[in-house]
């Protein structure tokens, strides 16, 4: 029984929410991404929310290259500014000690920038009982979620224990693991996001029904549109606010179907 008390059924019944109808839509700015790459989707679609890719192998080059991404898009959009931002360095990071470097250069080299980020997403490897880390000192500053390294229920209290914020659920882990996760760290005073991997089609959709239905703090990650356009051509016309939003925020029908949006 993964829960502090009571049936499964309830605990998961008492995580989800009345399902929203728009969640944030985020762009994702990878290795050497300009201007050319961003203006499209922060200019022409509204996006509002970026998530920056970095190496993890040197402080003061991310710091660097976040505060770059950072004012690139928050000139794109003038006079507006970013949103939110998350950090993503691909298990890219040594140890904690090696994060805690980079949010202080970033801190004291773009404090607007610091501030505009959201959570960090699996900066170190995957094995976390293998690389231990004590994640509070960086939890203090900004909420690090364990995403590659939630591969097992029985992991859930070791990452509590070890200071991670919460979790970054992805839908191709199963749905009901995710619900599972959402409700155990509800319980425990984690947050979740809910990232993706990806997911065209049908899979772009039941991510976007799950998010709807989670209390997420990033809304939902779908990168479909922006690396597999194609793939989603069968639906974009049926479900465009979704699939191609225009104003930051993938916008499911007014009627939500039940499940996983069989019926749509």
């Amino acid at each position: 029984e993964p829960y502090t008390d009571g049936p499964a059924w309830q605990a998961i019944r008492d995580t989800l929410r009345s399902p929203l109808r728009q969640l944030r839509a985020w762009l994702l700015a990878s290795g050497n991404d300009g201007p050319e790459q961003l203006a499209p989707w922060l200019q022409e679609r509204g996006y509002r929310c970026l998530k920056i890719k970095l190496s993890g192998r040197d402080a003061i080059v991310d710091a660097e290259r976040t505060s770059e991404v950072f004012q690139m898009g928050s000139r794109l959009i003038a006079p507006d500014v970013l949103d939110a931002v998350s950090i993503d360095t691909n298990e890219g990071n040594p140890d904690a000690a090696s994060v805690m470097a980079y949010l202080d250069q970033l801190a004291s080299r773009d404090p607007v920038a610091f501030k505009a980020v959201s959570y960090l997403e699996q900066p170190t490897h995957r094995d976390i009982t293998k690389a231990a880390y004590d994640w509070k000192p960086v939890a203090n500053r900004c909420p690090v979620l364990l995403d590659e390294g939630l591969t097992d229920f029985d992991l859930m209290p070791l990452a509590h224990q070890q200071g991670w914020s919460g979790f970054a659920l992805k839908t191709c882990k199963g749905h009901s693991f995710c619900l599972v996760a959402a409700t155990w760290a509800r319980q425990h005073g984690l947050s979740v996001s809910l990232q993706d991997l990806t997911n065209p089609g049908r899979a772009l959709i039941h991510a976007g029904l799950l998010a709807a239905h989670l209390p997420t703090l990033n809304g939902v990650e779908l990168n479909a549109p922006q690396y597999t356009p194609a793939a989603n051509a069968h639906w974009q016309g049926r479900l465009p606010d979704l699939f191609a939003p225009q104003d930051g925020f993938h916008r499911l029908p007014e009627t939500i179907p039940h499940g996983l949006g069989g019926d749509l």
